[in-house]
């Protein structure tokens, strides 16, 4: 059994008084680790952030006043606004036909937004990654 000075991981117990829990799993990544090198894989692996964007970056006294100002414009600039704005008009007073124009030139736009949205998905993905990119730089 392991000394209780030890920390033995919680998803491994051994009760052997020659090897502790924490000593086979220093091994075992020993062991993984030298395989891998073995392989030629780099060690130890980075991943890229997903799902936001690279935070700004504190200017320091060397940098660029311009740089920085572009930099931040970018990092606070907003989605940009999607919804249908229909102004009322006359010919949406008319009785009958007035109200069936009102129906046609909802759907209508509601097409053209349709294809802008995805457009506009694609580019604000386009722009999170350039945008983490500079940061990065």
């Amino acid at each position: 059994m392991s000394d209780s000075n030890t920390t033995e991981p919680l998803w491994l117990t051994i009760n052997d008084p020659e090897i502790s829990a924490a000593d086979l799993v220093d091994l075992v990544n020993q062991r993984t680790e030298d395989r891998r090198a073995e392989l030629g894989y780099e060690s130890p692996r980075q991943f890229p952030t997903f799902g936001h964007v690279v935070t700004m970056p504190v200017p320091t006294d060397g940098d660029s006043p311009s740089l920085f100002h572009h930099l931040k414009q970018l990092n606070n600039d907003s989605l940009p606004e999607t919804n249908p704005v229909l102004a009322e008009s006359a010919a949406l007073r008319v009785p009958i036909l007035g109200r069936l124009w009102r129906l046609i030139r909802g759907e209508m736009h509601n097409l053209v937004l349709f294809y802008v949205n995805r457009h506009v998905a694609h580019e604000t993905a386009v722009d999170t990654h350039i945008i983490s990119t500079l940061n990065e730089l």
